[in-house]
């Protein structure tokens, strides 16, 4: 079964762009390792952690020498 004809058969949409994905030839998709997440971690970029610290009010400068 193609991409496509498996798009179709699930009844999804056409994807506009091809997506390359360079995996070892042994990668079997299985993880190898994981992580507990509390409800009170929080899970971010340095952009949005920088956007949380900036919620409650707070300045956020870089050091200078």
């Amino acid at each position: 079964m193609t991409t496509n004809s498996a798009f179709k058969a699930a009844g999804a949409r056409h994807c506009i762009c091809l997506v390359t994905v360079c995996v070892p030839t042994n990668y079997t998709g299985r993880a190898i390792s994981d992580c507990l997440i509390n409800l009170d971690d929080h899970i971010a970029t340095l952009d949005g952690f920088m956007g949380l610290a900036r919620q409650p009010g707070w300045t956020v400068t870089p050091v200078t020498d």
